[in-house]
């Protein structure tokens, strides 16, 4: 529960002010807003904070490169691949579910690792991939050494079995067993 009033010192609700504002409805009662220095105050900031947020939402925010292609692909359920190798002979590709896969198996073989769940994030063409991972672990050993050997161990075991490069695994600890 919130420590915030709900009720202004004058007794009228403060969400009946903000709807008033927000819906450019009339005053339910005008003398007494006339009148009242908590509802003129109150008033004066939620009209404040609304030209904010109007003006903040009138803002052209550039969407990344690549998102509308990231978005469809899971639209449609479609895993993106990486490119392991290319030879002469042909293409080497991993779906990144594997790559996930691997980092979770990984995780789950360091002393303490309860649970585990891992996503590699949308790689660069041909460059190093990055692997998030979430994680519970057990009550005791320092978490430090717990995400450093679960960085260690996801590194190690996707370069081995899928040949990629890791540049980054980023840990998440997000509850204690």
């Amino acid at each position: 529960m919130s420590d915030e009033p709900t009720r202004l010192a004058c007794g009228r609700e403060l969400l009946a002010l903000v709807g008033q504002v927000a819906d450019d409805l009339p005053a339910a009662d005008p003398e007494h807003q006339a009148a009242c220095v908590d509802c003129q105050r109150a008033l004066a900031r939620i009209a404040s904070t609304m030209d904010d947020v109007h003006g903040l939402a009138a803002e052209r925010v550039p969407a990344p490169p690549g998102l509308a292609q990231r978005v469809m692909r899971r639209l449609r359920g479609e895993q993106a691949r990486v490119a392991v190798s290319a030879t002469d002979r042909g293409r080497t590709e991993v779906n990144q579910a594997i790559v996930a896969q691997v980092a979770r198996r990984a995780a789950f073989g360091v002393p303490g690792v309860a649970f585990a769940s891992a996503r590699m994030t949308d790689p660069d063409a041909g460059g190093p991939v990055r692997v998030d991972v979430r994680l519970v672990v057990a009550y005791g050993p320092a978490l430090e050494r717990i995400a450093a050997e679960v960085r260690q161990r996801i590194a190690g075991d996707v370069a081995a079995l899928t040949g990629l490069l890791v540049a980054e695994v980023d840990v998440r600890i997000e509850d204690l067993s």
